[in-house]
């Protein structure tokens, strides 16, 4: 894919290849997102948190 974002993760290739468990994955991540006790900038810490711990990329 020319002019694209960068790599695509295998979990979003399968997620591509299954519009069903898609949904069910973008559903869930809004609920955690959006359903909870925390401020959204307490919500939008925890993530970024998260990823350093994990030493993900944000």
């Amino acid at each position: 894919m020319e002019g694209g974002l960068g790599e695509v993760f295998n979990a979003v290739r399968l997620l591509a290849n299954n519009p069903q468990q898609a949904s069910a994955l973008i559903n869930f991540v809004r609920s955690v997102r959006h359903n909870n006790q925390l401020t959204p900038i307490l919500t939008e810490l925890a993530y970024t948190t998260a990823s350093v711990v994990n030493g993900c990329h944000y």
